[in-house]
């Protein structure tokens, strides 16, 4: 599918480029979220199932706000999105894409990632890379967050010292940044092999300034442990092929009536990264409406657009913690958004408008640091870094592409998973003795679950070793259900 209305944003250094135009390319954006809000709690808002919704709700509103991107955490790639994707397309809106979930992620206490994590990723990017107002995607949501992973290394092991905590943590801080960029890595390496078109590859990180948390802190066990600006230094280390094309920062450091050179500090710290920085979350609360007066300084301060590539205001719906612009309604099944008390979504648009009326002004020129990431992170005290030599292995996902039979001799209908994924469905029988037959594609060598749907419940009916799936088989269920039942092959 080709979208016409939104001409493909590519990297040039620092910088964020419209390939058609060679005009910089400044983010304006606003985060969008359904999952905890009360009247929707919607898990995938770009799903053409809610076409409606966006069409006439939240489109009209986010050209009300001018922005030019939305930022959406999570997709099923079970879901077609491209109904909503045209949408936005033709009302010249890009879409910054999370390809985690908190069940298929790296998480913060562990490292772990897992191939079903890269496989859900790689699927979301085979949809996603055909819309050509996909401007990005992100492998994750402030997963290194410092002084949380020592709060909890602290309470896990009480007995520790404070100096055996601040090890601990710096030891976890970097096995999670190593899965991190591997993940990264690996969804750059399905695009590169699919030879779908480049679309940035990075993640937003925590808003953690100091290049070492200092004595300022008040947990004695934080004091030293790595900021994540040092962490975003070892993202953007190495080659093309093995680092993060972007970095996103969620801050918010400016609050109402604070002066304008709050984010000044963020630009210095983008400033050794050779890719673009991108603020991922933006807007403070306080008492009175968010006035949002420092998005225009993000566009013409001297300080800060020569190394920041724009922002996305958190977030457009209100979810109970006080952030969103606006809120919903659903009046037997009409939604509307009205705007709330204090998110400011008035001024937001106001600026947003002015921001868009600046001229684009020039980024730095790339550094070429950090080739490789530092070697020790600030003075008080100072910590030196062991980083991981290399990345984890390669992960690889291969799209189903061998034709079976499938013959259902269940009443319900049945479903085929591999890899955590449904590769396909098949009807319910007419009878027990009259089965429902269907073709479907799935990987070889890859072990296959059947699975039957009882009122609302998938429950599993028997499974395939890798070995046995293989093009042109034929699988059925007319076996003694069990989840370790292995499914009949054969006519």
């Amino acid at each position: 599918m080709n979208l016409t209305k939104t001409p493909v944003v590519t990297i040039k250094g620092k910088a964020l480029y419209t390939t058609s135009i060679n005009e910089r390319f400044i983010v304006r954006g606003v985060a969008l979220s359904a999952k905890d809000v009360p009247a929707l709690q919607i898990d995938d808002i770009l799903s053409d199932t809610h076409i409606d919704f966006i069409k006439k709700t939240v489109i009209p509103q986010l050209l009300k706000l001018n922005v030019n991107m939305i930022r959406v955490y999570q997709a099923n790639p079970k879901n077609s999105h491209s109904k909503v994707m045209e949408e936005l397309s033709k009302n010249g809106i890009y879409v910054m894409l999370g390809l985690a979930t908190s069940i298929y992620s790296i998480k913060r206490m562990n490292a772990e990632y897992t191939q079903s994590t890269f496989n859900h990723a790689a699927q979301l990017v085979d949809e996603f890379s055909n819309y050509e107002n996909t401007l990005c995607f992100s492998v994750g949501n402030e997963v290194e967050f410092p002084g949380q992973q020592a709060a909890n290394l602290h309470q896990d092991t009480p007995n520790q010292t404070d100096a055996e905590i601040v090890q601990m943590t710096i030891n976890l801080e970097l096995k999670v940044a190593q899965a991190m960029r591997s993940f990264a890595r690996d969804v750059k390496h399905h695009i590169s092999t699919n030879n779908y078109r480049t679309i940035p590859v990075g993640c937003a990180m925590q808003d953690g300034p100091q290049s070492s948390w200092t004595t300022t802190n008040p947990n004695d066990y934080e004091v030293g442990i790595i900021g994540t600006d040092i962490i975003a230094q070892y993202y953007a280390s190495g080659d093309s092929t093995e680092r993060m094309d972007y970095i996103g920062i969620n801050t918010y450091r400016y609050l109402n009536g604070n002066p304008m050179s709050s984010y000044d500090g963020l630009a210095i710290e983008a400033s050794p990264l050779p890719v673009p920085v991108i603020l991922s979350e933006t807007g403070g609360l306080s008492s009175t409406p968010r006035d949002w007066k420092i998005v225009p300084e993000m566009y013409t301060r001297t300080e800060l657009y020569p190394q920041l590539s724009g922002q996305i205001a958190f977030q457009m719906l209100e979810e109970g913690a006080g952030f969103g612009l606006y809120s919903v309604s659903n009046n037997s099944g009409a939604l509307t958004l009205t705007e709330t008390t204090n998110g400011g979504a008035s001024n937001l648009a106001s600026v947003y408008a002015t921001a868009a009326s600046k001229p684009v002004h020039t980024i730095a020129s790339t550094p070429s640091s950090p080739t490789s990431p530092p070697p020790s992170a600030g003075n008080a005290p100072a910590v030196k870094i062991t980083w991981p030599s290399s990345l984890l292995p390669l992960k690889t996902y291969q799209a189903p592409n061998a034709s079976i039979t499938v013959k259902n001799y269940a009443t319900y209908p049945i479903q085929l998973v591999q890899n955590d994924a449904v590769v396909g469905t098949i009807a319910a029988a007419a009878s027990e003795t009259r089965p429902r037959s269907g073709m479907m594609k799935v990987t070889p060598g890859v072990a296959l679950s059947m699975q039957s749907k009882v009122k609302n419940n998938w429950d599993a009916v028997c499974y395939l070793p890798a070995h046995k799936v293989k093009a042109g088989i034929t699988v059925r269920n007319d076996v003694s259900w069990h989840v370790n039942a292995v499914c009949p092959l054969g006519a």
